[in-house]
């Protein structure tokens, strides 16, 4: 059987994997779907490490990441503001403010899943824009872009994993 190489992956360098010439065949490659001139991509702030945190005491938190300010602060919560990540905890009764330089349209949050009751907490808790809720994702959207958002005295303790913002065109 004759043995030839095709190039799989790129790691410093073209990484070539033998295979026999009559095992392959060869299909066209997918597109890359570029986005359109002038279209806005969403940015996202992760909460896997303390990384992005930039601010932290005992009444309040603040990350930020790609743009995006993600700020905590105790509120009215018996609780002091959690010295977590991985997910990043919100206690019942603090509020939640994500800020941006750009008007935002559309919040995503990625609840952790560790209990169910986060995505609907957190749903019970916005008074502003539509909101729906599909397994452990939360989304709003606003009905005016705005720079800053807030959510005043969450109704329960809410863990998430990320927050994607969608800015207005």
């Amino acid at each position: 059987c004759d043995l030839q190489n095709i190039v799989l992956g790129w790691y410093n360098g073209p990484q070539l994997t033998p295979f026999a010439a009559d095992s392959v065949k060869l299909v066209e490659k997918a597109p890359v779907v570029e986005p359109e001139p002038g279209e806005v991509q969403p940015v996202e702030i992760l909460f896997a490490d303390k990384a992005n945190r930039t601010e932290y005491t005992t009444s309040k938190q603040v990350w930020t990441m790609n743009g995006i300010t993600v700020t905590n602060d105790k509120g009215a919560s018996t609780n002091d503001v959690g010295n977590f990540n991985n997910p990043a905890r919100f206690y019942q009764g603090s509020n939640v403010t994500i800020a941006a330089d750009k008007a935002i349209s559309q919040i995503v949050f990625n609840c952790n899943d560790y209990k169910n009751t986060y995505p609907t907490d957190l749903q019970s808790s916005i008074s502003s824009g539509s909101v729906s809720v599909n397994g452990t994702v939360v989304t709003v959207t606003l009905s005016s872009a705005t720079t800053s958002y807030a959510i005043t005295k969450l109704a329960g303790q809410v863990r998430m994993d990320s927050i994607t913002v969608y800015y207005a065109e």
